[in-house]
């Protein structure tokens, strides 16, 4: 065979199997495009995989980009935070008191459900519930900050250090705000407001020091609330500290009951709760909203165009059941008026969605929501 005949052979055979190559090539592409597309038109990804993160059988309640800015109101937490919500779940918790028996039992439920789920139980006084993504937040006993899974597995203290106060914890933003003594000496210490990521509780940052007759009431994102601790209760000192400006504002007033905080202002109420006063945060400026007639006995301030409350016969009797739960604001207040939603002496008023969830009784043994407009009363838990 001559070379030219081999050469042109070979050239055949090297075309044949370019064009053999470039035909699977093709078929290949089309085989995994048509199988993506077939993928993406008929698989079901189950959620319930992906939230098992640390794969032991967790599943998270809440959904990915859905977990609250925030643990819980302040006004919630001042009235002992017996309920928190995120993304749809309620979380409450019940401590029944029998003469020197004391326990405390977390549940959770879906909000628009009846059917409750028990998820811790304890032999001790449980309160201020917060809750943070996968995790809920309370206090075990009187200041030991704990945390579990909303399943209730997980449980753990958030931090080991005598010197840490969690007794008015916050939970804002991706921070837990306590405070922190400092031991100067054997006779002397300091006490700051600190926070901590609240993913690395080993990272403190100082943000304002305490005088020794300073108590902290709780922090928003831009403010350090405090008051001093007179032995009266008039010319209180409110004081307000800017975390971003450094500066601290005042406001002297007395009395200082029921006081709870929103982002942008402080309200409390006079000794005989027939005044509300708003302090805005901003520029300190005051508002008031007083009637006599009107004696209530209970608050969640939400803002100051919707603010819950119990008002009654508080000075004949502490428990007076004819005391009724009411929606106002402070302008209507101003003017003595006001929304009946129910029937009923109830405290620790925390506000959940579209829900109140309160305590009742006498003792406060009883546990229960009503919706804000009044409907749908429920017992949660009557201590027997």
């Amino acid at each position: 065979m001559k070379s030219t005949q081999v050469i042109y052979l070979i050239c055949i055979l090297i075309a044949l199997t370019l064009v053999f190559f470039t035909f699977s090539g093709c078929t290949a592409s089309e085989n995994n495009t048509q199988i993506t597309a077939e993928t993406d038109d008929s698989y079901e990804i189950d959620e319930s995989d992906e939230s098992d993160e640390v794969g032991d059988g967790f599943v998270a309640d809440c959904r990915e980009g859905h977990e609250n800015i925030n643990g819980n109101t302040h006004a919630n937490l001042a009235n002992g935070g017996i309920a928190a919500e995120q993304d749809g779940w309620i979380y409450f918790y019940t401590q029944p008191q029998n003469g020197n028996s004391k326990s405390g039992k977390i549940f959770k439920h879906k909000a628009y459900e009846t059917e409750t789920i028990e998820i811790a139980s304890f032999d001790r006084l449980v309160s201020r519930l917060s809750v943070k993504g996968d995790y809920i937040y309370y206090l075990d006993g009187a200041d030991s900050l704990y945390k579990m899974r909303t399943d209730g597995t997980d449980i753990q203290p958030v931090f080991l250090s005598d010197e840490i106060d969690s007794s008015k914890y916050m939970i804002i933003g991706d921070y837990i705000y306590v405070t922190k003594e400092e031991q100067q000496s054997s006779t002397s210490s300091t006490k700051y407001v600190v926070r901590y990521p609240i993913d690395n509780v080993t990272d403190c940052e100082k943000l304002y020091k305490l005088d020794e007759d300073e108590r902290y009431y709780g922090a928003t994102s831009k403010y350090i609330i405090t008051r001093n601790k007179p032995e009266s209760n008039v010319d209180i000192t409110l004081s307000v500290y800017n975390m971003e400006t450094k500066e601290t504002k005042t406001h002297v007033g007395y009395f200082f009951y029921n006081l709870q905080f929103t982002e942008d202002a402080v309200f409390y109420t006079n000794e005989s709760t027939t005044t509300i006063t708003k302090v805005n945060l901003d520029d300190m400026s005051v508002t008031n909203a007083s009637n006599d007639n009107l004696v209530a006995q209970a608050f969640n301030f939400v803002d100051e165009n919707t603010i819950y409350f119990t008002y009654g016969n508080y000075k004949t009797e502490i428990f007076d059941m004819k005391s009724k739960l009411a929606e106002s604001s402070m302008s209507m207040l101003e003017e003595g008026s006001f929304y009946s939603i129910l029937e009923e002496s109830a405290r620790s008023i925390c506000i959940v969605g579209d829900w109140i969830y309160y305590t009742s009784g006498n003792p406060l043994t009883n546990y229960c929501r009503v919706k804000t407009d009044g409907t749908d009363w429920e017992m949660l838990y009557e201590y027997v």
